[in-house]
């Protein structure tokens, strides 16, 4: 009884880790704004 408990609550937490992992972040995708992007943003650029 416990085992199987012990072996479901592996498999959920596998599941969630690989559901987790395979969603795409923004942050990891490469974003290489345009100078006309940077310039209307950065009103005063740093020195």
């Amino acid at each position: 009884m416990i085992k199987q408990a012990c072996t479901a609550l592996a498999v959920t937490v596998f599941l969630l880790q690989a559901a987790v992992a395979s969603s795409p972040q923004s942050w990891q995708e490469m974003q290489i704004p345009t100078a006309a992007q940077v310039a209307a943003v950065w009103e005063a650029p740093p020195p």
